[in-house]
């Protein structure tokens, strides 16, 4: 997998994450499963757009890998941006689902029930 990871293979870096998400085989470390994601989230792997939303959302494994630290605000809103683009490009339910709560809630954005 780490193999393939380091050759740009999206879904080998989504599994990746994964794996350090839960500790399967690997030490557990939610920065490596963020960056994981991350990465494959950017190659346009659809669950790691989500996996990536979620880690901002909840702001795990964040910590000293972003360009400048986030606020919650900017969080939310990124969050929001990669569960739409999931849910729009690859019509992933979870994502849809996740993106309705934010706006139902008011997460990154006003609060819109209609969205």
């Amino acid at each position: 997998l780490t193999c393939a990871a380091e050759k740009g293979s999206a879904e080998a870096m989504y599994h990746l994450g994964e794996l350090a998400e839960k500790g399967t085989s690997v030490t557990k470390s939610l920065k490596i499963a963020f960056q994981n994601y991350r990465r494959a989230s950017e190659s346009g792997h659809a669950q790691a757009m989500v996996k990536h939303a979620h880690f901002l959302f909840s702001n795990l494994g964040t910590s000293g890998l972003l360009a400048s630290p986030l606020t919650k605000r900017e969080r939310c809103i990124e969050a929001l941006k990669l569960y739409e683009k999931a849910g729009d490009k690859h019509e992933i339910g979870e994502a849809l689902n996740c993106a309705g709560v934010m706006y139902e809630e008011g997460h990154g954005v006003e609060a819109d029930e209609k969205r």
